[in-house]
């Protein structure tokens, strides 16, 4: 009888510690969601409130590419001066739709032509296509 218990309570414990290892029980979709985007959230938050930042200004906007809603912003319609990641986007669109022999187009427009001495009087309109450079060719 006493072996009896003891095997029985082996039995119990060896069932307990199966349990107990088990995985959790799935978490929905929504819950893992939200706490995705709460831990998202922390870390932005962290990263703006290093003290390298300080100086600076940071504008966030992170929308859902699922439904288009808006997941977290911060200054997000502030105007900013774009930044050299932004200017590493330009670049790539620009390497990934142009040729290697396109050319940027500006133009310059005037009333008048130039006078005996070369001036220009009156306006001179500069028609500009987004040439980076701008300067002689």
């Amino acid at each position: 009888m006493k072996h009896l218990r003891i095997h029985t309570l082996f039995a119990i414990l060896a069932l307990c510690a199966m349990v107990s290892a088990q995985d959790p029980s799935p978490t929905p979709e929504s819950e893992k969601q939200v706490q995705t985007v709460s831990y998202l959230k922390s870390r932005i938050a962290m990263r703006i409130a290093d003290p390298g930042l300080k100086r600076g200004r940071v504008g966030v906007k992170i929308v859902s590419a699922r439904d288009g809603s808006t997941i977290y912003e911060r200054n997000a319609e502030d105007y900013f001066i774009p930044a050299s990641n932004m200017k590493s986007f330009t670049v790539a669109a620009a390497i990934e739709n142009l040729s290697p022999s396109f050319r940027f187009k500006t133009s310059i427009y005037s009333q008048s032509g130039p006078d005996s001495n070369g001036a220009i009087l009156g306006d001179l309109i500069v028609y500009g296509r987004g040439d980076p450079s701008f300067s002689e060719a």
